[in-house]
Parts: C-alpha cells; sequence; structure tokens
C-alpha cells in the first residue's frame, strides 16, 4: 500500500518535471529535435523509456513526433489552449506555467489539429525542392551549352 502510494507521488512528480522540461525547452530550446530533447530528460532524471510512456503529453511512438521541434509539437500535437498560453506568456512565468499545464489531464494527439496547413507546408517544400533542382539543371545545362560557343573552344574548328 505504501509502495503504490510512493509510485504514485513519483509519477506526479515526474509528471510535473516533464510539464517544465516541455515549458522551458519551448522557450530555450524551441528548434531543437522531441527526440533529443527526450534523451536529455531521460539521462537528467535517470528514467527509462517505460516510464515515460506513461507521460500525459509524451510523445507517442509515431515518428512524426519524434522528428519535429519541440515548439512544432507543442503547438501541433498538444491541445491550442497550451500553445496559445505558451505564445501569450514570457519565459519569466515558466514555472506558473507547468504548474498549470501539470492540472490540465489533456494528453497528446495523435494527428497534427493542423493537418491541412501540415500538409500544403509539406508539398510547398516538395515543390520547391523540384524547382531548385529544376533550375539548377536548366543552369548546368545552359553552361555547358555557352562553353561550347566560346571562341577558344572552337580554336580546334577554326583552325
Amino acid at each position: 500500500m505504501i509502495e503504490d502510494e510512493l509510485k504514485e507521488m513519483f509519477q506526479e512528480d515526474l509528471q510535473l518535471a516533464w510539464d517544465r522540461w516541455l515549458v522551458m525547452s519551448f522557450y530555450k530550446r524551441n528548434s531543437e529535435w522531441v527526440g533529443k530533447n527526450v534523451r536529455i530528460f531521460m539521462l537528467k532524471n535517470k528514467v527509462d523509456m517505460d516510464k515515460m510512456n506513461t507521460l500525459l503529453r509524451f510523445p507517442k511512438r509515431f515518428p512524426y513526433q519524434w522528428h519535429i521541434s519541440i515548439g512544432r509539437f507543442i503547438c501541433g500535437y498538444l491541445p491550442p489552449n497550451i500553445s496559445k498560453t505558451l505564445w501569450k506568456h514570457d519565459f519569466s512565468r515558466a514555472e506558473e506555467l507547468a504548474r498549470a499545464i501539470n492540472k490540465m489531464k489533456a494528453d497528446t494527439y495523435d494527428r497534427p489539429t493542423d493537418v491541412d496547413k501540415t500538409k500544403r507546408e509539406t508539398r510547398e517544400r516538395a515543390k520547391s525542392k523540384k524547382d531548385n533542382l529544376f533550375a539548377h539543371v536548366a543552369k548546368s545545362s545552359a553552361n555547358k551549352l555557352f562553353s561550347s560557343h566560346r571562341r577558344r573552344d572552337q580554336w580546334g574548328v577554326t583552325k
């Protein structure tokens, strides 16, 4: 019975620590990947993945939740009121925000809240990559054409 209470207390403390880590990462390391942040958190708190998977607001086992920035994870996969609150306030209220988020029972979404925007941005990135590739190929072929018509390259023909 006492062991169960200790486990529950440890779980609550771990959840608060994770929420605090999310908020601090949002303000300090917004562009770092979620997977890197999880590994650092696990090393600092000496926690294994089984305990981490029981936490709320923890990335699920979908790869697209692990290979994005921490800011994108918070804004896209957590309830919108969390991200709006974090954007509205600054770093000085981080501890207060972490405690408020800890009281919520909201968990991570399986799909992003803005699927249409995400798909549109993915298409735009793919299109810009393709356009850049076409521009590079066109430039290199034009350079080959122009270099073949230079006088010094035609010296053997005119000789």
